[in-house]
């Protein structure tokens, strides 16, 4: 470089040139430094605001699945009352003991009819159709049925029938019993079951 050159120029124009070489300094530097980094800055905001975003929505969820488990945990106890009310194959001597107890406290006579070889099939349940004729008194009928429909299994009633009962075995038996034939009704009682 010619040193001798820069002597010559006069000192307006070595201003001129100090602000050049300044400004194109400055421009290179912006250029390989600043833009990279401002770009870095603004990936970086980005992946912040994504990240905000995520935990955002990661803390949604969790509300979500606190809410989820705060209701599954007030639905458990009904959970286990339905499954009370379908009779499981295992239980359904408990279930026939039951309908029988009825017999023995309204002072009634019964019989029960369960035809476990027709089951209508459901989704993880049979639908098992039942039918219950019963005789007695007009008020233990009443008790009797009171008592069906509070039982804990379910038992869909479809038909429901009332008579007044003429003299025949039940009749007789009742007799026996001491009860009055004079006030004596029959009850037919058919419907479904659900078992597992």
């Amino acid at each position: 470089m010619n040193i001798g050159y820069l002597k010559k120029i006069n000192s307006k124009n070595k201003l001129f040139i100090s602000i050049g070489l300044l400004i194109t300094l400055d421009m290179v530097c912006v250029y390989f430094f600043m833009l990279p980094t401002i770009d870095n800055i603004k990936n970086s905001r980005n992946d912040t605001i994504n990240l905000k975003i995520d935990l955002e929505n990661k803390i949604i969820r969790e509300k979500n699945i606190n809410t989820l488990n705060e209701k599954i945990s007030k639905i458990e106890p009904q959970l286990e009352k339905i499954n009370q009310i379908f009779i499981s194959k295992n239980r359904e001597i408990e279930f026939i003991t039951t309908l029988e107890e009825l017999e023995g406290k309204y002072n009634v006579q019964q019989k029960i009819n369960i035809d476990l070889n027709n089951p209508e099939k459901g989704d993880g349940f049979n639908k098992i159709p039942i039918s219950i004729n019963v005789s007695g008194s007009f008020e233990d009928l009443i008790d009797y049925l009171a008592n069906i429909e509070s039982l804990n299994y379910y038992i869909n009633i479809e038909n429901l029938s009332l008579s007044k009962n003429s003299v025949d075995n039940s009749s007789v038996k009742a007799a026996l019993l001491g009860q009055d034939l004079r006030n004596q009704m029959g009850l037919e009682i058919s419907g479904y079951t659900y078992w597992k």
